[in-house]
């Protein structure tokens, strides 16, 4: 590895520990590890809350003291409904609709204890990679003309809440197309727009696990 700084050495160290693949990427610069969580249809990132917190401040009262934070995109009113319908899902399939993101503060750092029914796709990438990602969701929430991030009503579950966002949503950009360009703005070897289904993005997901220092396990 060559003359490493300490902290490029826990970070290997780390990444070893949580993906035993990683052994063969010792030549990589200093990683972050971040996850992607499978609900079924809807997927999700999930970072260290002090890492957006320190780009984002206005969110320290939702994010508190929390370990992990996870965040979704989806449509307005879908998304939002307790009892979405019919009609709602046609409306957002069919015709480009306003966003929102849904942020959920996790209190521990065992996420599959915290969602014991979702599949938690843990993902080691450079730092480098790991700073565009936190760029890319700071980038994600719209704002007001002052600058001010617009807060919406209180989010399905847990300590969360519905924040206005960028982009809009249709059949060809779902949730789950907002998380691999997410992924893709790491760098990991993902193509974004072939994405529309949760199961699509596992698959690419899985396709890009030989990359060297990108990992997914």
């Amino acid at each position: 590895m060559g003359a490493a700084s300490a902290p490029a050495v826990v970070s290997v160290l780390l990444a070893v520990a949580v993906c035993p693949a990683f052994a063969e990427h010792t030549d990589c610069e200093r990683l972050a590890t971040f996850y992607v969580v499978n609900h079924g249809r809807h997927t999700a990132i999930v970072l260290r809350g002090r890492d957006l917190e320190e780009r984002l401040p206005e969110l320290a009262a939702t994010i508190g003291t929390a370990s992990l934070v996870e965040f979704g995109w989806g449509d307005a009113a879908f998304y939002r409904t307790l009892e979405p319908t019919a009609s709602l899902a046609l409306r957002a399939v069919l015709f480009p609709t306003a966003a929102v993101l849904h942020v959920v503060t996790i209190p521990d750092n065992d996420l599959r204890t915290y969602f014991p029914g979702s599949t938690v796709v843990t993902l080691v990438v450079p730092a480098s990679g790991y700073a565009r990602l936190l760029d890319y969701l700071v980038e994600t929430f719209a704002r007001t003309a002052d600058g001010s991030l617009i807060a919406l009503d209180p989010g399905l579950y847990g300590e969360s809440r519905f924040y206005r966002a960028e982009g809009s949503f249709h059949a060809f950009n779902t949730c789950n197309t907002w998380v691999a360009r997410a992924v893709a703005a790491t760098g990991y070897p993902i193509r974004s727009t072939a994405v529309v289904t949760a199961d699509g993005l596992l698959n690419a997901l899985r396709r890009g696990t030989n990359t060297p220092c990108y990992i997914a396990d």
